[in-house]
């Protein structure tokens, strides 16, 4: 569905989407510095997403997603705490 909103005229018209998408902010996670910097090169190749931290451990993802409320959280499942 296209969101739309109200002209001047009166007229429904379809939203630009440049009004309407936000980059995608990622917070990475991983012990390992080199995969880190290689998902943050591929993810800063990309338009719409904005990588606004890295973490090593599971005490920085938390205090980082406090401080920055990210849209999405890449973490390796088996790093340690």
């Amino acid at each position: 569905m296209v969101p739309f909103e109200m002209a001047e005229s009166g007229r429904r018209e379809p939203m630009l989407m440049k009004q309407i998408l936000k980059p995608v902010r990622v917070i990475l996670a991983d012990d390992h510095i080199l995969v880190r910097s290689g998902i943050r090169a591929l993810l800063e190749m990309l338009p719409d997403v904005q990588v606004i931290g890295e973490a090593g451990d599971g005490r920085e993802v938390l205090n980082l997603v406090k401080l920055h409320l990210p849209d999405v959280v890449l973490m390796d499942i088996s790093m340690r705490a």
